[in-house]
């Protein structure tokens, strides 16, 4: 019982796998050169992440940014300098 069992089931699955396979699209010819686009959208990808970082680190904004940041600090402290102590 067992043995026709598993001929029943090995029969339905490789008439499953053939009835699949049958419907499935054929690969288009464009498809041929997915690794030279993969490799074009890459570099592009790097190209756009470049630009992107060498605007978001750049060094004279980043100067002027801590420049600012130290002037106001200084300002504060020499105000609170200026104050009587709050008890």
């Amino acid at each position: 019982m067992n043995k026709t069992l598993i001929v029943l089931v090995a029969v339905c699955l490789v008439s499953a796998h053939a009835f699949v396979k049958r419907d499935a699209p054929a690969a288009a010819p464009a498809d041929a050169n997915y690794l030279e686009n993969i490799q074009k959208k890459f570099q592009d990808f790097t190209k756009d992440f470049n630009s992107q970082i060498t605007n978001t680190f750049n060094p004279e904004a980043m100067k002027k940014q801590l420049n600012s940041i130290a002037e106001s600090v200084n300002k504060a402290m020499s105000e609170m300098k200026g104050q009587p102590a709050a008890a």
